[in-house]
């Protein structure tokens, strides 16, 4: 036997008169129950509004099924494709989350050795990158091209000849 209980809930007082819509709470037990108290799982037919956060101490499932570049009713919906993968409500189109990237580039000029290194911003996060040598009068090549900190170093080798040479890098930056 599932109890139910009948909620009158508020929706509008407009000078002495108040309307209101009866919604449906059910309540229905879990077969576990941990001590002494039950636990149920509360199913709602309608909307809830809540003003701070809903935390949830397991899975948040997301049932309302979307396609990608329909259109939806209100900014920060979420739904779902039918294979799963979350879309988001983004100025009345719904889309699939994606990353923005941003290239960003520096070069050093330096003596037989040079190097050099770039950094994203401090909202954004390096997801890759790479450099490159260059020396007019000789051989020069790369010994390092790596992540560094939260961006790109190149470190270079002008090898036997000592002459001056430019280091570039450059950092795939996403946010």
């Amino acid at each position: 036997m599932q109890p139910t209980i009948h909620i009158l809930t508020l929706v509008a007082v407009i000078s002495s008169m108040v309307a209101a819509v009866p919604i449906q709470v059910h309540l229905d037990p879990k077969v576990q129950q941990l001590g002494p108290v039950p636990h149920y799982a509360l199913n709602i037919d309608g909307s809830i509004k809540v003003s701070g956060r809903i935390i949830s101490e397991e899975y948040v499932q997301i049932t309302g099924l979307a396609t990608e570049g329909s259109e939806c009713t209100a900014s920060g919906l979420v739904g779902q494709d039918g294979g799963g993968k979350l879309l988001t409500c983004q100025m009345g189109i719904w889309l699939y989350p994606k990353i923005k990237t941003e290239v960003k580039e520096h070069s050093e000029i330096g003596y037989r050795f040079p190097n050099a290194s770039v950094s994203c911003g401090p909202y954004q996060r390096v997801i890759g990158g790479g450099g490159s040598c260059h020396q007019t009068g000789g051989f020069i090549w790369v010994t390092a091209s790596k992540p560094f900190q939260n961006g790109w170093r190149v470190e270079c080798d002008g090898g036997q000849k000592d002459e001056w040479g430019t280091a570039k890098v450059w950092a795939i930056c996403g946010y």
